[in-house]
């Protein structure tokens, strides 16, 4: 679950994302008042590319905002050409299912943003939000992160600041709030 304050800036707004891995999560957190879905599957694996029947499933019977994970496989975020090229035709795919965008986290072999993937995630979601997970909270430097990803055009940034948990990140997230200054959202 993931809680941002309304990017519209409406103070004391906030929005509430769920993460879900099935149907029945979706239309729990729905119910309880969601505003929007982030569709994984595995998530007992920090959360996988899920199928195209749930994105299908999701998508077609819950009405709410649902951005797809774009992840083929647990381990780290550094990922060869034919990895890269399966995450493209699964954002294809859940694009055209419905899904309002995407959810990735692609870093190089030193632990940046590697903004040639990225930009082609970007550039392919056109329109639609392109969020960055916590292989956010891997870099190196965060601050300078933000950074790359505001130009990038991406749109939301999953992070805990860098520790296991945003408490204990409470002060490097304020910074990154700080930081964004509108431009991108950052969720803990």
């Amino acid at each position: 679950m993931n809680e941002a304050s309304d990017p519209a800036g409406k103070a004391g707004d906030l929005i509430l994302e769920v993460c879900v891995g099935s149907l029945d999560d979706a239309v729990a957190a729905r119910d309880a008042g969601a505003d929007r879905l982030e569709l994984c599957g595995a998530l007992e694996l920090g959360g996988l590319t899920p199928s195209c029947g749930l994105i299908e499933q999701v998508c077609g019977e819950v009405d709410l905002p649902t951005v797809v994970m774009l992840r083929p496989r647990a381990g780290g975020f550094c990922y060869s050409e034919g990895e890269f090229d399966t995450m493209l035709r699964d954002a294809e795919l859940a694009l055209a299912r419905g899904a309002a965008g995407v959810v990735c986290g692609m870093l190089d072999a030193r632990s940046e943003i590697c903004t040639q993937q990225v930009s082609r995630v970007v550039e392919l979601a056109g329109h639609r939000d392109v969020v960055f997970h916590r292989a956010f909270d891997m870099t190196r430097d965060v601050l300078a992160s933000l950074d790359v990803l505001i130009n990038l055009g991406v749109q939301r940034v999953l992070t805990t600041g860098g520790p296991p948990s945003a408490w204990l990140g409470a002060q490097t997230l304020a910074a990154l709030v700080g930081r964004a200054n509108g431009r991108i959202e950052v969720m803990p």
